[in-house]
């Protein structure tokens, strides 16, 4: 579930800030506390445009505008992806679930929310979608991704984010929560054809074959008279069992509702502990490299002068 990017508000509180202080509390403290500036993120661009496609194609609203500002971005170097992506990814998208949506019926779409903490303190957050189908609801998480599809049940079940949605989805529908759901989507293209090794044969290598559907690749069996053989059968079954290589959805029936209750204590306990503005360093400094204060956290650790930080925080405008 995309947040969109709010002005700094350090009374408000969500789910990615609650992830950030578990990450870092140092990074919390320069993002939320003294709120410095955050660098452009490509990938939170173009994730938030694909939650905005999505919603508008539900709302019945014009998409055109959406795709307009991807071109920009694409353009003026925000985006490092190919121009027509978004459109691509979008039409493929519904076209493979156009049974899905046409069965089920859409309850909520790109739903903000707040709820009361403590004193001026409050929670924030944006549901993707809320649907009924066959008389129970779920909870959708939509999240896009260059990389691999990876999302499994065991992810579903231990994210905090779905988690932590359900009660306020089942207060405002009055209603209760069946299934949570994480819908992937891979910002990708599918490939055109199976990619050939020596001798013209199919390839067998699975990374070669990250964006091949199983059709496709039935095909060239066939055109190959390859389907009774043993080594492309058990590929060809790998690739069934995968599924689409641009859309996972996997979703689980929330039987167990004590994780309701684990996952509300486990942010309870961040909530205080990031209200206090708690600050410790990470021994694990790996992170660290790939974080946008990393600078401004080294010049405090070895206490450097004012005016050097002044001009580390304005390089970072």
């Amino acid at each position: 579930m995309a947040e969109e990017k709010h002005e700094k508000d350090i009374n408000r509180y969500s789910v990615s800030r609650f992830n950030m202080f578990k990450e870092c509390p140092m990074k919390h403290h320069y993002a939320y506390v003294e709120q410095l500036p955050e660098p452009d993120n490509e990938y939170t661009l173009a994730g938030r445009l694909v939650h905005q496609a999505i919603e508008y194609i539900l709302k019945g609203k014009d998409v055109e505008e959406v795709y307009q500002e991807w071109y920009e971005a694409v353009d003026t170097g925000k985006l490092s992806l190919p121009r027509d992506q978004l459109e691509y990814t979008i039409n493929q998208y519904f076209t493979y679930y156009y049974h899905d949506y046409n069965t089920e019926d859409t309850i909520l779409v790109e739903h903000e929310f707040n709820y009361q903490l403590e004193g001026d303190d409050y929670f924030n957050g944006k549901i993707d979608q809320v649907y009924m189908k066959n008389g129970f609801v779920g909870v959708r998480d939509i999240k896009s991704t260059r990389q691999q599809l990876k999302y499994t049940r065991d992810d579903v079940y231990a994210n905090n984010q779905l988690l932590t949605y359900v009660p306020p989805t089942e207060q405002l529908i009055d209603a209760k929560v069946n299934f949570i759901e994480i819908d992937e989507i891979r910002l990708a293209k599918l490939a055109d054809e199976v990619p050939l090794i020596q001798r013209g044969k199919p390839s067998t290598d699975k990374e070669n074959l990250s964006l091949v559907t199983a059709d496709l690749y039935r095909a060239e069996l066939e055109r190959q008279n390859l389907l009774d053989d043993p080594k492309y059968a058990r590929v060809l079954e790998f690739l069934e069992q995968r599924g689409h290589p641009l859309f996972n959805r996997v979703a689980v029936q929330l039987s167990n509702r004590d994780l309701l209750d684990t996952n509300e204590e486990e942010n309870q306990n961040i909530y205080k502990a990031a209200s206090l503005d708690i600050k410790y360093k990470l021994k694990d400094k790996q992170k660290c490299f790939m974080c946008p204060y990393r600078n401004i956290c080294m010049h405090d650790e070895l206490a450097g002068g004012t005016k050097s930080r002044e001009q580390l925080i304005e390089n970072m405008r």
